[in-house]
């Protein structure tokens, strides 16, 4: 036996019993005590699926103070309001019989989300059926995964009712009811319970149609019957004649995902109206079988807006409640969901420098944007505004006058999977180790050029788009040297921070803005006019920061000098180096004695943004080598009939960075 046998054997050991862990069988005796003392056991699939979705916990979120479910969190971004009525759904859906005869319908452009919620409830319903608090219980053998209480006769179920406060709704199929009938002379108590796991792969209580694929046809949803049955008469026909085992079937008691809705034919469409308004699934001319299912539909935007148009569907339109999803219109929320993907997708052979997911992410979002409302704004500060970094264009306000002025924002552009495909293949290349900001955008171009069929108009926009994009990463880098430069950067401003507030705590507490003692006054006013705060706005400025720092610790959140743009904004022009010294620094001597400090200035930026900032080395060379080229006062990217035409090194290599020399040679 070797060392690790006993490894083996405990593993296989522990497979077993997991394995095992939810298998149970009895009679219908046996499940008929356990419901008299947990009723929770005898659950309908919408309040299945919202006890699935809170089994995965929530919490409070510190900015909104809305519920956060944990099933969607770090997984769906900037979705909070579409998830929110998600759960309100099933919320209101579980105790109301009316809002159960809806369909839950995702709408929203491709890539928006709608798959990846669709995908998380199918889940959440397949681990919670693993569950202590989650079994689902049926008749063994039943192709519908049938819930046993169908058993008790309906003229028994007022008494049920009566005596132990449970409502049972439902028949039971035609094959259970001939196997009461036939094997066990009606006595229901010796009926075969077993246990079961919902499981998609088994086509256990999750359903799948695709209404686009070429092979689909209403017979996947209803099942098929065998014609050599219907010699035997209509009850038999629908014991031995039908497969019972379509999609609306296998959904039985869980969810049934209906994908592209709206490319469906019409007898689908009628027996989807049927199963959601009357519980039942048509059985070709032979009868009908309860159902008791989730309908969760996707759609994009345009089929929607068609289906509504048709008058023909007025029924169906009637029991859609619709769930509208965008992309992305905030880059920090764009920025996670790249971070997500890039982690997802395992990506560790080639390096992702710290500014290339928000740069690409700020182009997405662009060209998801229609041109700002706000006059002389453009559409720049309309992105960041949205951000959450408001300044003297747009307020607060402003964005939501804009958000409804352009109710069409997130609906089109670069959707998430393009860019992520764009920037995948270009982390596949064997001669790329790093993907940098200015590479993946050039690969996002080549696509819409190749690919996307650009009008004359649209190709002018995102040219306009890519430039301004290549714009706030061309400012980003140079803050980025401009912190390098800053030997302790990051302690420096925090102190900073942490100055500034302390001076705001003392400067409001005192009864008069004249009270205020001169040394702080003047510390506060040195911070404040570098970022145009003067005269009377200056006390309305501190309380703004002193409200929005206390909640910050009353929520018992960390912060830094980063989380205020505004006060980011002003910590950085104390203590950056201006741009001009900065450049004159960064230029190489004419004077030979002064080369070898120039040499080690540029060695200790190069190690700072290794060290302290996760650049690596190609990255960290080209940033340094990348801002002397905008201080010098050059354009990195020119428009030139209809093309964009790079004046700079899109792919940088380590011989870059073996031109730096550290501080310690």
């Amino acid at each position: 036996m070797t060392a690790t046998q006993p490894q083996v054997d405990d593993f296989l050991a522990e497979a077993e019993r997991e394995a095992g862990r939810f298998h149970w069988e009895g009679t219908f005796a046996d499940y008929f005590r356990m419901v008299t003392e947990n009723p929770s056991l005898v659950r309908l699939a919408h309040e299945l699926v919202h006890d699935a979705i809170m089994a995965n916990g929530t919490r409070q979120s510190a900015v909104t103070g809305k519920p956060v479910y944990r099933l969607f969190e770090n997984k769906v971004f900037g979705q909070e309001e579409a998830i929110e009525q998600v759960v309100d759904f099933f919320v209101t859906s579980k105790a109301n019989f009316e809002k159960r005869k809806r369909i839950l319908l995702l709408v929203g452009p491709p890539a928006s989300g709608k798959s990846t919620i669709a995908d998380l409830l199918k889940v959440a319903l397949q681990r919670f059926t693993r569950t202590d608090n989650g079994p689902v219980l049926t008749i063994k053998g039943c192709p519908l995964q049938e819930e046993p209480m169908h058993l008790i006769p309906n003229n028994m179920r007022p008494k049920l009712f009566e005596q132990h406060g449970m409502k049972v709704e439902g028949d039971l199929c035609p094959r259970c009811q001939r196997m009461l009938d036939t094997q066990y002379g009606g006595q229901i108590s010796k009926v075969p319970v077993s246990r079961v796991i919902f499981s998609e792969q088994k086509a256990t209580g999750i359903g799948y149609y695709d209404a686009a694929v070429k092979e689909s046809d209403p017979s996947m949803l209803a099942g098929g019957a065998d014609a050599s049955a219907s010699s035997n008469g209509i009850w038999q026909e629908m014991v031995d004649g039908h497969g019972l085992d379509g999609a609306f079937h296998v959904a039985n008691r869980g969810l049934m995902e209906f994908v592209r809705i709206f490319q469906a034919e019409p007898i689908s469409l009628s027996m989807l109206l049927e199963l959601v308004e009357d519980r039942r699934v048509r059985l070709d001319k032979s009868g009908a079988v309860y159902a008791d299912e989730v309908v969760l539909a996707l759609s994009t935007e345009d089929e929607y807006r068609k289906f509504l148009a048709d008058a023909s569907q007025e029924a169906l339109r009637g029991r859609i409640v619709p769930v509208h999803l965008r992309y992305n219109l905030s880059v920090q929320d764009e920025r996670r969901l790249y971070q997500n993907f890039v982690k997802s997708q395992g990506i560790n052979e080639v390096h992702v420098p710290p500014l290339c997911l928000p740069t690409l992410s700020s182009l997405a979002v662009l060209s998801r944007l229609e041109e700002p409302r706000a006059h002389s704004a453009t559409i720049e500060e309309k992105m960041l505004a949205y951000d959450g970094a408001f300044g003297k264009v747009f307020s607060m306000e402003d964005v939501h006058r804009e958000r409804q002025a352009c109710p069409g924002e997130g609906l089109t552009g670069l959707s998430p999977r393009m860019v992520m495909n764009r920037f995948t293949d270009k982390a596949s290349r064997s001669d790329v180790t790093c993907v940098t900001p200015l590479n993946a955008l050039h690969s996002i171009w080549q696509d819409l050029r190749e690919n996307a069929g650009l009008s004359t108009e649209e190709t002018e926009r995102y040219i306009k788009l890519f430039q301004v994009a290549v714009s706030q990463y061309s400012e980003k880098a140079v803050r980025e040297a401009q912190r390098a430069f800053v030997d302790n950067f990051d302690r420096a401003a925090n102190d900073q921070l942490t100055n500034y507030l302390s001076d705001v705590t003392a400067a409001l507490s005192v009864g008069s803005p004249k009270d205020v003692p001169g040394e702080i006054e003047r510390n506060l006013a040195d911070m404040e006019k570098s970022i145009g705060i003067s005269g009377k706005e200056r006390r309305n400025f501190r309380m703004e920061i002193q409200e929005f720092f206390t909640d910050l610790k009353r929520r018992n959140l960390s912060f830094s000098y980063v989380t205020h743009p505004r006060l980011r904004e002003a910590i950085e022009i104390r203590l950056f180096p201006d741009r001009k010294t900065l450049r004159k620094m960064l230029i190489e001597p004419k004077a030979t004695d002064k080369v070898t400090e120039w040499r080690r200035l540029r060695g200790a930026m190069h190690n700072r943004l290794v060290n302290d900032y996760d650049h690596c080395a190609i990255c960290a060379g080209d940033i340094v080598e990348y801002a002397l080229f905008i201080l010098n006062g050059n354009q990195t990217l020119r428009p030139a009939k209809g093309e964009l035409e790079w004046r700079w090194d899109l792919n940088p290599t380590n011989g870059t960075a073996a031109n730096y020399q550290s501080l310690d040679q």
